[in-house]
């Protein structure tokens, strides 16, 4: 271990006192290894189950199931893990599923393993997994996905492709209010009115018009080009918004409207922080929506 990776250990360790991590450096870049941290949170089940449905489930999408108590979630189990020993031993776990459209939460919490004969007589896990959404979709209900699981995330974030479906162009969030050409772009590169609304996401932003009348701003587009189609916000309880035509604007003819309205194509994890008032979010992205289709599958998981 080198000087650098020395020191970086020992100040992360100082910060971090008890903890089973080591820092390792690669090609210039400093990596920190959490050896003592259960890495399960692709996704989280809906409702509780008993030890034997764990191994069930389990046993679908291979890998190891493992069970705990943690004071902060009651029981838990994690299943479709692959290294053993993260499934098999007391630890931390950062046990907030990163969710579409939701602000980054890190927060962890400490699970202490429960011998098989404890684990067996449990009746109530709450069940966190790694891998295995494809297996088990339409098999249990998904609480919690993952957004880089989730296909409306990935949806959105594939349009530089050609197909016929990435030419629409479906807001996920509206912002309330008109807003000049810099503002716009004060919110897009986070420079807002309170320091910690800087959120470390800039985002690009284009304006455009939508069928020749309306102006509009769109953050967090990363693709410019001819022959998209505009959809507003489909809001809860709203009919579904008819496809309008899109123009781009050049920065020059930007600067010369005063009243864009302010539109989220992806949401970035800080825009719940920004000194920003949010008129209506997909209605996807609420609650109390329901993701199960007809024949049982997930509405977020498409793609599988």
């Amino acid at each position: 271990m080198g000087v650098l990776e020395r020191m970086a250990e020992r100040i992360i360790k100082e910060d971090n006192p008890g903890r089973d991590i080591d820092v390792m450096l690669r090609k210039g870049k400093m990596f920190c290894l959490e050896h003592d941290t259960v890495g399960c949170r692709d996704y989280q089940l809906k409702g509780k189950y008993n030890y034997d449905k764990v191994m069930e489930l389990n046993s679908l999408i291979g890998g190891h199931a493992g069970f705990g108590y943690s004071k902060e979630l009651g029981p838990v189990a994690f299943i479709g893990v692959i290294n053993p020993n993260c499934a098999h031993r007391d630890g931390y776990f950062k046990h907030v599923v990163q969710t579409f459209g939701a602000k980054i939460n890190d927060d962890e919490c400490f699970v202490k393993q429960y011998s098989t004969e404890d684990a067996k007589n449990i009746a109530n896990y709450t069940v966190f997994g790694f891998n295995g959404i494809k297996e088990l979709n339409g098999v249990v209900p998904f609480e919690k996905i993952d957004y880089f699981k989730d296909w409306r995330y990935q949806s959105r974030n594939r349009t530089d492709s050609r197909d016929a479906a990435s030419n629409v162009l479906s807001m996920s969030i509206k912002l309330r209010g008109v807003y000049d050409f810099n503002s716009a772009k004060k919110i897009a590169f986070g420079s807002t009115r309170e320091p910690e609304g800087y959120g470390g996401e800039d985002v690009p932003i284009h304006f455009g018009l939508v069928d020749e009348s309306l102006p509009v701003a769109i953050m967090n587009l990363w693709t410019e080009r001819d022959g998209y189609l505009f959809q507003d916000v489909w809001g809860p309880n709203d009919e579904e918004p008819k496809l309008q035509n899109l123009r781009f604007l050049d920065h020059s003819v930007a600067k010369k409207i005063k009243r864009f309205a302010l539109y989220y194509f992806l949401p970035v994890h800080s825009y719940g922080k920004r000194v920003v008032d949010i008129e209506k979010m997909d209605r996807t992205m609420y609650d109390d929506f329901d993701f199960t289709m007809p024949d049982g599958k997930d509405y977020r998981l498409q793609i599988c």
